[in-house]
């Protein structure tokens, strides 16, 4: 069904202000998820084409961060929309800077169908580049 694009941004936005263990419950267990000290990445399945990505920062700033989602085996990804907008190109997602103490959620839209999804997650934290990758990888099935 298509959902009026304001009732999704309301949403994700709401979603960015609600506590992070909340939206883990209302959510379920994510098909992906990654922490460190200073960051949390979760990434919930919708349906084929579409996921819910998570981004929850504790403690230190992200700044020029950027997130690649990708497949490293089969057909690689291909992102068609992002809600809220975002600059993006084929499977890598410009952030911009990502506030101490904040969470983020975006509505990806993918192209094609991937065998298998995993993410890096790049940027300036405390004037030093940082890249986290995922330990896991979701394996992507036909529903």
């Amino acid at each position: 069904e298509k959902i009026d694009k304001e009732i999704i941004l309301s949403s994700l936005h709401q979603r960015g202000d609600s506590p992070w263990d909340s939206v883990i419950d209302q959510w379920g267990k994510p098909a992906l998820r990654n922490m460190t000290e200073n960051l949390e990445v979760c990434i919930w399945k919708i349906n084929n084409l579409d996921i819910l990505l998570g981004i929850k920062i504790n403690r230190y700033a992200w700044n020029l961060a950027a997130i690649r989602i990708y497949s490293s085996g089969g057909e690689s990804v291909t992102i068609n929309a992002i809600t809220p907008e975002k600059i993006f190109q084929e499977d890598e997602i410009y952030l911009d800077n990502l506030k101490p103490k904040s969470n983020q959620f975006l509505k990806i839209t993918l192209k094609n169908t991937p065998a298998n999804m995993n993410f890096q997650i790049t940027g300036i934290v405390n004037g030093e580049p940082v890249a986290v990758t995922s330990n896991k990888t979701i394996i992507w099935e036909e529903e």
